[in-house]
């Protein structure tokens, strides 16, 4: 690990080229949304990093005269948001922030309307103990921003992450909300 620790001091935080710093880059994503233009086909800081210590510079291909694409750039992607929710980073896309913000400002009567439960034998329904609205908002926030094998739940993201229809998001969730109390 000592090695590693100090080869990433060494190659990676210490780059700045006068054009591209490794610091400033860093500091501009905690700044900003981590996972914006996390896409598998889009380049994304992750790259930069990945072709920094790769192949010496940020922006491949480095050597023009031996052109390499970025090797693993998919699996890096993945592995970054695992460690980013390892470690309990925000992580929260555009979207989800302002989704989150419309579902706090309902939540009483979220919880009070969606989150019921049905008495097996009465068929009546009753605030459910089962249920919480932090739960419900960690599930639809890892299904919405990390999804799995590529497909996300739908809450409004757009092509890039400035481009949100929380309408259209509060659409979807309205429909998969009425289907989940018919099925529950």
């Amino acid at each position: 690990w000592e090695v590693a620790l100090f080869e990433w001091v060494e190659r990676i935080q210490s780059y700045d080229d006068g054009k591209w710093s490794y610091i400033k880059q860093l500091h501009s994503m905690m700044e900003g949304d981590l996972f914006s233009e996390l896409r598998f086909e889009r380049t994304h800081f992750i790259d930069s990093v990945g072709s920094l210590l790769t192949q010496g510079c940020p922006f491949p291909p480095c050597d023009k005269n031996n052109q390499q694409r970025l090797h693993m750039s998919r699996e890096r992607k993945s592995n970054f948001r695992l460690i980013l929710e390892a470690l309990g980073l925000p992580i929260k896309s555009t979207a989800f922030r302002e989704m989150e913000s419309y579902l706090a400002s309902v939540k009483q009567t979220f919880e009070d309307v969606v989150l019921r439960s049905k008495h097996p034998k009465h068929k009546q329904t009753y605030q459910s103990y089962r249920y919480h609205f932090s739960d419900f908002m960690e599930s639809l926030r890892l299904m919405s921003d990390v999804g799995f094998d590529g497909k996300q739940f739908f809450i409004g993201q757009g092509s890039n992450d400035e481009e949100v229809d929380i309408n259209a998001g509060m659409l979807n969730l309205a429909l998969f909300l009425t289907y989940s109390m018919v099925m529950a």
